[in-house]
């Protein structure tokens, strides 16, 4: 019909069919199904034959007893979750080329890195630039994994998800392993986007990956999520600090370019004392942004006159507070782990190595030193170089704000 052969008109002849219920029935944006006489009369129109018509109705009734995501008054829901656009977003070029790669091959998509690194924003950002691929809808949660409050459980978190995909509570099963397979039923056949935010580790995570072959997700945390890379296959992206010019641009967006153009040399070192983190900077931005008669170079005065972790808050909201989110991060360490992250903010210099570690926690220098890795897993600290470990500026301040052990 698209291509006028036959003509809707022609159609309309053969089939004895209104031409309104044809064009309706074509429609893309239709959601139900059109009345199987509807569809018997297309295809004989079209030339089929017992065979094709046979056919044409057994994949009727297959898909109109698909579960649909009813209102309760017949029409089909499609969830619409996702959060408001970050606005303001800059940078991150080869992040949205792996990101666009993993989309297509990997059931999971997996962006890790340390607190306030801008994990959360990338994903809402890539998520709305790619909805449109998930016509089937698009769900978020936010798992609360490093929040004051408690994470939400595997098991709630499913049965957040069926409820928004339609189920009634009163269906939804207590037992977990029957909600994850209600939950992938659910998603068997259909093209969703699952954006998991804030995700505490492979294990949190892994009962709420989809089945379907035309689903994906998209998941955020602090943890390195080896486990998901390993089991599941699933493409892991880590975020490093923006670099210096990603920096002063994002300080352009939110503070007006011409502000940050008249003072260039004051905007670089704005940057380099957030260490060039997205949060630091939004929130020094923002903090700016309602001073309008102080300049950058008196803000960066302040700074250095300053406590730099103390400053970088936002009056009334403390969560958001960079602290905060390393405190969090730090809580979550074995004890032996937080022991060897104090001791390392105590050592002078640009970062260690795994003997001097080994050292420091009164072992011999060939010794092994898990600690290590579980702050590389945590995004504590970084292989700047093999076998070289360093945290950058704002987490290598609150290692020694956080005193000897």
């Amino acid at each position: 019909m698209w291509a006028g052969n036959p003509s809707l008109e022609e159609l309309r002849r053969r089939t004895g069919v209104a031409s309104s219920t044809l064009s309706d029935a074509f429609s893309t944006q239709r959601r139900r199904l059109p009345s199987l006489d509807v569809v018997r009369a297309v295809v004989r129109a079209c030339g089929g034959e017992a065979p094709e018509v046979a056919a044409w109705e057994q994949a009727w009734r297959a898909v109109s007893e698909r579960p649909a995501l009813h209102d309760g008054v017949g029409n089909i829901q499609v969830p619409r979750q996702l959060p408001p656009d970050v606005a303001g977003f800059t940078g991150r070029r080869q992040s949205f080329d792996a990101l666009r790669a993993t989309r297509t091959q990997a059931p999971a998509t997996a962006v890790t890195g340390t607190a306030g690194v801008g994990k959360t924003a990338l994903a809402v950002h890539w998520a709305h630039r790619i909805a449109d691929r998930y016509p089937d809808g698009q769900l978020h949660l936010d798992l609360r994994g490093y929040s004051a409050d408690p994470p939400i459980a595997s098991a709630e978190a499913l049965e957040l998800l069926l409820r928004s995909l339609g189920v009634p509570a009163e269906h939804i099963p207590a037992e977990l392993p029957l909600r994850v397979g209600l939950y992938r039923s659910r998603l068997a056949d259909r093209r969703v986007l699952v954006v998991l935010d804030n995700v505490v580790d492979s294990a949190h995570a892994r009962p709420l990956l989809p089945g379907g072959a035309g689903c994906h997700a998209l998941i955020t945390s602090r943890d390195a999520l080896t486990g998901l890379v390993v089991r599941e296959g699933a493409a892991r992206i880590t975020l490093e600090t923006l670099d210096a010019a990603e920096s002063v641009d994002l300080l352009a967006r939110h503070l007006g370019r011409a502000r940050v153009e008249a003072e260039p040399e004051a905007a670089a070192e704005l940057a380099a004392r957030c260490a060039y983190l997205p949060l630091a900077l939004r929130i020094e931005a923002a903090n700016l942004a309602a001073r309008p008669r102080q300049t950058i170079a008196g803000a960066v005065r302040e700074l250095r006159g300053a406590d730099l972790l103390g400053r970088l808050q936002v009056i009334g909201d403390p969560e958001t507070a960079i602290s905060a989110g390393f405190d969090a991060s730090y809580r979550a360490l074995q004890a032996e782990t937080q022991r060897l992250f104090r001791l390392l903010g105590q050592v002078p210099g640009a970062g260690t190595e795994r003997a001097a570690a080994a050292v420091l926690l009164g072992r011999d220098r060939d010794d092994p030193v898990p600690e290590l890795d579980e702050l590389l897993a945590a995004h504590l600290i970084a292989e700047a170089a093999p076998g070289h470990y360093r945290s950058h500026d704002l987490l290598a301040l609150y290692a020694r704000q956080l005193g000897p052990v």
